[in-house]
């Protein structure tokens, strides 16, 4: 069975590649937009992503044309398309010598950060909380970097149940916000583009290095961070693509040269005062 010329068309930028999906079921149009982001992105395009999904419940997915796989539901669907989408993405840019770490990228005032931390410690809730107070969000999960520069991921930013509490504004929109089950919790996708916000994605140089360490309910602090220090935290941010250790390494010993500030984050609202307190008074 081909597609009609009546289908639907998903299509987005991903960096510089340009992801395509055509679907004859309407209702996938709803599900797809947790994947397509609205970042004005300034690297030139010079890959098409294709995928078609025929059918309306079960789905037939193909990629390039090929046989992708066949699944039930539109979750599915999503989850197989999204996991290859990023897959290909981030497999390109590893060929091409980037690093790939798990960091969000930040601009307060005239300094570029770069926000780094495990899984859970709130970098998420924090980038939010930074845009909603008027600053430059590029990406909340994942930076590549390569000779110095840096770019995000212009991945929509993924809010866990309760990040209304921590970002107030956020209560008239949640339920707004598309979806994915993640477990026995449902993930939000967040385009900061949808409620106004400016979103852009360039590759530049960092400025400033922050590593986040957990102490919700507690005291927030932002420490000075040795450079020896700064390294190994960076080592630890890579979410292992397939670089090799020479190239991980030099990544590092780039970024982390300068040194930078650790970040004990207590809660979302304090840590970014600090955050501005440091950094817009250093404009």
């Amino acid at each position: 069975m081909k597609l009609q010329s009546h289908d639907r068309l998903t299509a987005f930028q991903l960096l510089s590649c340009r992801v395509e999906i055509r679907h004859e079921d309407p209702a996938l149009a709803n599900t797809l937009r947790y994947l397509a982001g609205n970042a004005q992105q300034t690297l030139r395009l010079c890959k098409i992503l294709r995928y078609e999904i025929q059918g309306s419940g079960p789905y037939l997915l193909l990629e390039e044309g090929d046989f992708l796989e066949a699944v039930g539901t539109r979750e599915d669907v999503l989850h197989v398309i999204y996991t290859r989408v990023y897959r290909r993405m981030l497999e390109r840019f590893v060929l091409a010598g980037w690093t790939v770490l798990h960091g969000a990228v930040a601009k307060i005032g005239d300094h570029r950060l770069l926000l780094l931390g495990h899984k859970g410690v709130g970098k998420t809730s924090l980038a939010t909380r930074l845009l909603y107070s008027g600053h430059c969000i590029e990406g909340d999960e994942i930076a590549l970097e390569r000779s110095s520069q840096v770019i995000a991921l212009p991945r929509l930013f993924h809010l866990k149940p309760g990040i209304e509490r921590q970002v107030p504004e956020l209560e008239p929109v949640i339920g707004q916000l598309p979806t994915q089950p993640s477990g026995a919790i449902d993930i939000l996708a967040l385009d900061p583009t949808v409620l106004g916000f400016d979103w852009r994605i360039d590759a530049g140089p960092i400025d400033t290095l922050i590593w986040i360490i957990a102490n919700h309910g507690g005291q927030t602090r932002l420490e000075p961070c040795a450079p020896f220090e700064m390294i190994r935290y960076i080592l630890e941010s890579s979410l292992g693509w397939g670089e090799t250790r020479d190239v991980l390494v030099a990544a590092a010993s780039r970024l982390g040269r300068n040194g930078g500030y650790t970040l004990i984050l207590g809660n979302t609202h304090d840590a970014a005062h600090r955050l501005e307190s440091e950094f817009l008074c250093a404009c």
